[in-house]
């Protein structure tokens, strides 16, 4: 259906132990998601919670929470309680402008899927491989004492800085490889920043299972 928020979305419920279900549990889109309704850490803001159904006792449910998050995504204003001839101009331009930029970014990483030089960094269920870390890693991980750890590190600045090896040249090469095979690809990349022209944000272009994993 919708080709802006008509896909599978992770969610983040945050439950206080003492209170639920008398208190309603806290909601976070993960990753990126682009709306007008939500704060910059991809919250619901206060509207969403003051419009969430309860059951006949009067208390939340996780089925009614996540009906009111389905709710949310195909229709936001009703789930602020708001009808749509009555939504003030700027609050439906914002809406709109937001899924615009949130069909755009699932448009590119469908069209760049087809195209990917190395499927393994996309295809589901994403999931780290082994091989990918460096041994001296995997060993630290495997032993993991305080010595082990200790063997890995490597002091720049004493007691300040220092650094380990985490993947193998080879998955790093691959990495590269598949950021240079998307600029070949023509497909709009979104940069990290106003003075950057040519970096990349991994997670526009699909590879955010990846990095989250």
């Amino acid at each position: 259906g919708d080709d802006a928020y008509g896909r599978p979305w992770r969610l983040l419920l945050r439950f206080d132990a003492d209170l639920w279900p008398s208190k309603l549990a806290l909601v976070r889109f993960r990753g990126v998601f682009h709306h007008a309704l939500t704060d910059e850490s991809n919250g619901m803001l206060m509207p969403f919670y003051r419009n969430l159904p309860r059951d006949e006792r009067g208390l939340c449910t996780l089925r009614l929470m996540l009906q009111a998050v389905h709710t949310f995504l195909i229709d936001p204003l009703k789930s602020w309680g708001i009808q749509e001839d009555k939504a003030p101009a700027r609050l439906t331009n914002s809406l709109s402008t937001h899924r615009k930029m949130n069909r755009d970014r699932l448009a590119t990483i469908t069209k760049y899927s087809a195209q990917a030089r190395h499927p393994v960094l996309f295809e589901p269920p994403v999931k780290w491989k082994m091989e990918w870390f460096d041994p001296a890693f995997r060993a630290a991980v495997a032993e993991n004492t305080p010595e082990a750890w200790r063997a890995v590190l490597t002091e720049h600045l004493e007691g300040e800085v220092f650094s380990f090896p985490l993947v193998t040249q080879e998955f790093c090469d691959m990495l590269v490889e598949e950021i240079f095979n998307f600029y070949k690809s023509g497909l709009p990349a979104r940069r990290p920043n106003s003075m950057n022209a040519y970096g990349i944000i991994l997670n526009e272009i699909g590879l955010e299972p990846l990095i989250d994993e």
